[in-house]
């Protein structure tokens, strides 16, 4: 099934990029898939080829929908999952979600503050949010991610 979708994908973007020379996509692939081999089987998508093909992964964070035992290891071992694949800092876009379906402790600032500093500390290149509808003032400013990501690269440990 992983195999189909990726041909799929792959006849798709080809034909695009007949038509548009260099340009390159982005996929969206739940963090999970990325830790579980049986959670990639259910999505049929393979992080490493997603990379290998010049895309880009969309990865959420959101580890309450999955329901780790322990949310924080969830996402070293996510982190640590990116930093160790080839192109994986470089061509992963770690999604934040500033306000979760469910209530816990990831809505808080403290917490996208958090994740931002664990981000930097793992060398991703690509960060980004969702500013859910009705919480647009809560929206980060730059300077405070900018210094936060700063400050965590000099660590060099997620």
């Amino acid at each position: 099934r992983v195999a189909t979708v990726e041909q799929l994908v792959n006849e798709l973007e080809q034909i695009v990029r007949r038509m548009r020379p260099g340009v390159r996509f982005g996929r969206m692939l739940a963090g999970n898939a990325l830790l579980s081999p049986k959670a990639r089987a259910a999505v049929a998508q393979d992080y490493p080829a997603i990379l290998a093909a010049g895309d880009y992964a969309w990865v959420p964070v959101a580890p309450e929908t999955h329901n780790p035992k322990d949310p924080d290891a969830w996402f070293g071992d996510l982190l640590n999952t990116i930093r160790d694949t080839p192109g994986g800092t470089g061509d992963t876009v770690l999604g934040i979600h500033l306000i979760e379906r469910q209530q816990s402790r990831w809505r808080s600032s403290s917490s996208w503050r958090h994740l931002v500093e664990a981000s930097g500390r793992a060398d991703l290149h690509h960060l980004a949010y969702t500013p859910e509808s009705g919480v647009a003032d809560q929206q980060p400013d730059l300077r405070d991610v900018q210094a936060a990501r700063k400050a965590a690269a000099a660590t060099g440990q997620p």
